[in-house]
């Protein structure tokens, strides 16, 4: 069959048919042999790893196969997607001309990849990695660029090289062109890029093919330059110098420590420092924002529908990011992100109609099962150098990681999703959910920078900024929201959003007790001798007079919300903590309590919810599902891999060290072969699911090592 160009045996795999995906890119024309076994040609999630350089990232399979880059950002169009459909998405695959098998690693303590090839003729090394270019600005044709080393280790390694991008997501036609150093990348007549490339292409059907040849010591480089500037023609001593630049970058960045004084000294600390380097690829520089994770659509289940767009910095994603990253040492990449978000979104209102998604008491007065309190304050004595703008009603749950606040959501029908998963999504309409949590995920942010460094300084405008909140949540935490989980089928009393309600409150009288506030009156400095807040003594006079009022509201409402959830977020049918209000179902969400300081983890009411949540969401090995109560959405998930932590961590706080142990112990071996983590994983045949890698689940694990090892 003239379809089939390729026959290889793998370590994984007795036989893989390779087939020409473009030249057939609707798989019409294959028999139902194929047809019938079309979910296998996808590459399974957990044989990914991936590289980046603070703008984008792009996956990498086993195979040697780019399967996923946006450019020229990690929230772009694709010009590589074969992940989402492998026909229309695109590709660039560098391999083995016969069978071979494949390992990949780390080289060393960096986001640099190495694809080790072994055949019977010898052994070739492909070393994938992007230029790095810390805080720098990014104008959109600097360094976007991929680079491929290709290196002969032993004996004689012929690859065959597959460069097929496709730009616009495989919308439209993408022109490759030959060159005499390699190929021109056209679309719509403009030029878009160029692969600078030894050897010499065949294009058909705009793929372009090429074979290699390379002895013992032999060395070539491969680079995709994106847009229509053409890349010069660098020698090689060139790229070999960014190659140890960039390796000098990531080896400066990770963590350093004397192991005997490291709180994640252990048979979990390799995994944790690789956990922080993944991490460090979702920041994008140079505004300083988190993303959620490196994908978009990857599901949850296969052949599903829960497919999301993950490509976004959410605030409680990036709470958790931060308050990891913070116990590791990096406290400017902390610094950095809360200034983001305090000066990006927290001092702009919504430009857009949506506002009416948020909440306005004659619209949900009659949803609400208490009486509004009259004692609500809006924080009005702020005034000058606190006043950002800030209006906490229009404080979204996720922002763009420029700060956009418009997220709307559109489908890319053309596109068949991973394995005939439909649909593929760009955008999230989350952003216009009420979700209470966020509040608490903020304040305990600021909270955990004043904490954990000395040497911070809250500025005037971020108290401002946590002065209306802790005000503004006074008011909310009484009506219902979408919830952590971002539920499609309406509001409830979520119990983890009230508790962060509290978290809020309390972490912002924790900062105002830190921070000397009760103790201002006319002089600008503090008795430490450091800097006030309020640089103008009449500023901090009349402050000093409010403040007692502050603390009164404040405590007060603190003390509602908790009362409010031992009562009516308690089951007794159970004997647990419920998902909601007045309710028996179970979310493992619940777990967090003792880690935000709601309740002793050695609380008998807290013993008995880690038991409920295991006897009802449990999958085997230490997994749990995230819940089982309908969601507005159809069919099943996967087991949520950052519950799993959840657990470890609930355990160590009851005191029940050695389970937890257990539990952390079967979880870190669900990693990939490069310490990787998706955001969900299948109980049964442990492929990963979601979007991957996935910031919450390594977040899980850096915060689960830290707790069981004393350190808290």
């Amino acid at each position: 069959m003239s379809y089939i160009y390729n026959f290889t045996l793998t370590k994984n795999s007795l036989a893989i048919y390779t087939i020409d995906k473009h030249i057939c890119p609707e798989l019409t024309c294959l028999p139902k042999f194929f047809l019938l076994n079309f979910k296998n040609m996808y590459t399974s999630i957990r044989n990914y790893g991936i590289i980046g350089n603070l703008r984008s990232a792009a996956l990498i399979s086993k195979d040697g196969s780019i399967d996923w880059r946006p450019f020229p950002h990690l929230d772009s169009p694709a010009v590589f997607s074969a992940i989402l459909d492998d026909g229309k998405g695109g590709s660039w695959k560098i391999a083995p001309e016969g069978p071979y098998e494949s390992e990949q690693e780390y080289l060393g303590n960096t986001n640099i990849l190495v694809t080790r090839f072994r055949t019977k003729q010898g052994v070739a090394e492909l070393t994938d990695f992007m230029p790095a270019q810390p805080g720098r600005e990014m104008p959109e044709i600097e360094k976007n660029e991929i680079r491929r080393r290709v290196s002969c280790v032993k004996g004689l390694c012929r690859l065959l090289v597959e460069f097929a991008p496709r730009f616009d997501w495989g919308q439209g036609e993408t022109k490759l062109v030959r060159t005499q150093r390699g190929l021109k990348v056209e679309k719509e007549g403009q030029v878009r890029g160029e692969l600078l490339s030894p050897g010499e292409y065949a294009v058909e059907n705009n793929v372009g093919r090429a074979e290699l040849e390379l002895r013992e010591g032999q060395v070539v480089y491969l680079t995709f330059h994106y847009h229509e500037v053409a890349e010069l023609a660098w020698p090689q001593e060139h790229y070999e110098y960014e190659l140890t630049e960039t390796k000098k970058f990531w080896s400066d960045w990770v963590h350093h420590c004397e192991i005997s004084k490291c709180p994640f000294a252990g048979p979990w600390h390799d995994l944790v420092v690789r956990s922080s380097l993944m991490l460090k690829i979702l920041f994008f520089e140079p505004p300083g924002s988190i993303a959620a994770s490196a994908t978009t659509s990857l599901p949850e289940t296969i052949g599903g529908v829960r497919n999301w767009d993950y490509r976004f910095s959410w605030i409680r994603d990036s709470s958790f990011v931060l308050q990891a990253l913070i116990l590791l040492g990096y406290k400017n990449e902390a610094a950095k992100y809360l200034d983001w978000l305090l000066k990006k979104c927290c001092s702009t209102p919504l430009e857009t109609s949506q506002t009416s998604r948020y909440y306005h008491s004659s619209e949900t007065k009659s949803a609400s099962p208490y009486k509004k309190d009259t004692t609500f304050r809006s924080g009005g004595f702020l005034t000058g150098s606190t006043d950002n703008g800030f209006e906490p009603s229009k404080f979204q749950a996720l922002y763009g990681l420029r700060g956009e606040k418009d997220l709307s959501e559109k489908v890319l029908a053309h596109l068949e999703g991973y394995k005939g998963s439909k649909p593929v999504r760009v955008g999230n309409e989350a952003f216009l959910q009420n979700q209470w949590d966020i509040y608490g995920s903020l304040a305990d942010t600021v909270w955990r920078m004043v904490r954990l460094d000395p040497s911070y300084e809250l500025e005037p405008e971020t108290w401002g900024v946590l002065l209306k909140l802790a005000d503004y949540v006074c008011q909310i935490w009484r009506e219902p929201d979408e919830s952590l989980w971002e539920m499609r089928d309406g509001k409830k009393h979520f119990v983890y959003s009230k508790v962060m309600c509290w978290v809020a409150l309390d972490r912002v009288l924790k900062i105002a007790e830190r921070y000397g506030f009760a103790d201002l009156r006319s002089s600008s400095r503090r008795r430490d001798g450091r800097r006030n807040l309020f640089l103008r003594p009449s500023h901090a006079q009349r402050f000093a007079r409010a403040f007692e009022g502050e603390i009164k509201l404040w405590s007060g409402e603190m003390e509602k919300i908790h009362k409010a959830v031992m009562k009516r977020g308690w089951s007794e049918k159970k004997r647990a903590f419920a998902q909601a209000f007045d309710s028996d179902d179970i979310d493992a969400s619940v777990l967090l309590l003792p880690a935000m300081g709601f309740i002793q983890g050695t609380d008998e009411r807290m013993i008995s919810t880690i038991e409920a949540v295991q006897k009802e969401l449990s999958a085997g090995n230490g997994l749990l599902f995230r819940y089982k109560t309908p969601d507005g959405l159809p069919g099943q998930e996967g087991a949520f891999l950052l519950c799993s932590f959840w657990l470890v961590d609930a355990l160590a706080f009851a005191g029940k060290r050695e389970l937890a142990l257990k539990n952390l112990e079967s979880v870190a071996k669900m990693a990939n072969h490069l310490g990787l983590y998706s955001e969900e994983i299948d109980p049964k045949t442990m492929e990963f699911l979601g979007n991957f890698p996935q910031a919450y689940t390594h977040i899980g694990l850096i915060n689960s090592v830290f707790y069981l090892s004393g350190a808290r």
